[in-house]
């Protein structure tokens, strides 16, 4: 038995590697790796744009706004630790560890500031931080229905209790990743394809589906939810962004309800998250707050209306 035990648990770490190494070759960086990191780097001129994904995402959530935006400005869009292309980290991932590589990528590519920063999702606490520990570099702030540090707090004890039961479903998923069993289940479709991935042209489907049967990808989606809690004591120190640029915005639909029963209460849901938004707004007295038709992906969902927003902040720092 343990022989079979043993040749099952090879043949899975072989699959998953062999797998890896041809999704290597078929998808290589589109971008720039240094200090571990994948960029991407467009346009010219300052301030520069930096765009941050929410969990699980990577630079290639941009792919519809950052030719827009190297129209008028310079503009990064990276891949955090162990998404996209870019290496694991062994360091606890929370706001400010993400916030500190970034600023070190930054540095080291040669990419100075101002900065204007967009962070989607758990990446606005990202660039909430980033904003707080470099504020000589911070220009300006977007953030794209951005995570909340009260929100475990505040939302409904049934979304909550969807997303522990998420939690703890990647908690047992990391540590089957690298044989190669999520990878398969996936392939076999008894893992959902992400929503997200449906918008996406098939060349763009085909590289966000590899990343995500990395063996650290799902390991890293459960550290950075779990370091959440750490991640909004850090951020709750100081809330004051004085009169920096931000905007805050929205999206209708915050919740996809394809991913929830018939009889989940999404409208509830999304009457919290909205208060929630409008508390962000408060962070800085020169501040605009919009709702947009759009799902949590605002970026693929609403391109050119991002694209404007972005370009207002970029205009308002050119003339300040």
């Amino acid at each position: 038995m343990l022989e079979v035990i043993g040749g099952l648990v090879a043949l899975g770490l072989g699959y998953q590697s062999l797998a890896s190494q041809w999704d290597r070759r078929r998808y290589p960086p589109i971008g720039r790796c240094l200090n571990g990191l994948h960029f991407q780097l467009a346009g010219s001129a300052s301030p520069t744009v930096i765009l941050d994904s929410g969990v699980g995402g990577s630079s290639l959530e941009w792919y519809k706004v950052l030719p827009g935006i190297a129209q008028f400005t310079q503009v990064v869009a990276y891949d955090r630790a162990g998404f996209g292309w870019s290496a694991p980290n062994s360091e606890p991932p929370t706001c400010a560890q993400n916030a500190n590589a970034l600023h070190a990528l930054l540095q080291s590519a040669g990419i100075p500031g101002p900065y204007v920063l967009v962070g989607r999702a758990l990446a606005g606490l990202n660039m909430r931080y980033f904003a707080q520990a470099f504020r000589s570099e911070t220009a300006g702030l977007v953030l794209l229905d951005a995570a909340h540090e009260d929100q475990e707090e505040a939302i409904l004890p049934v979304l909550k209790a969807s997303g522990d039961k998420d939690l703890a479903l990647a908690r047992i998923v990391r540590w089957l990743t690298p044989f190669g069993l999520f990878r398969l289940a996936g392939q076999l479709g008894i893992v959902p394809r992400l929503h997200i991935l449906e918008n996406y042209p098939e060349n763009i489907q085909a590289m966000g589906q590899a990343s995500i049967y990395r063996s650290c990808f799902v390991d890293t989606l459960y550290r950075e939810f779990a370091a959440f809690g750490e991640s909004a004591k850090l951020i709750r120190k100081d809330r004051d962004l004085g009169d920096l640029p931000l905007v805050v915005v929205t999206a209708q639909r915050h919740l996809d309800a394809r991913d929830f029963p018939a009889d989940f209460p999404v409208e509830k849901c999304q009457l919290t998250w909205e208060s929630l938004q409008a508390d962000l707004a408060k962070l800085s007295t020169n501040s605009v707050h919009h709702i947009w038709p759009s799902g949590h992906y605002i970026a693929v969902d609403q391109p050119e209306m991002l694209v404007a927003a972005i370009r207002t902040v970029v205009e308002q720092v050119r003339n300040t």
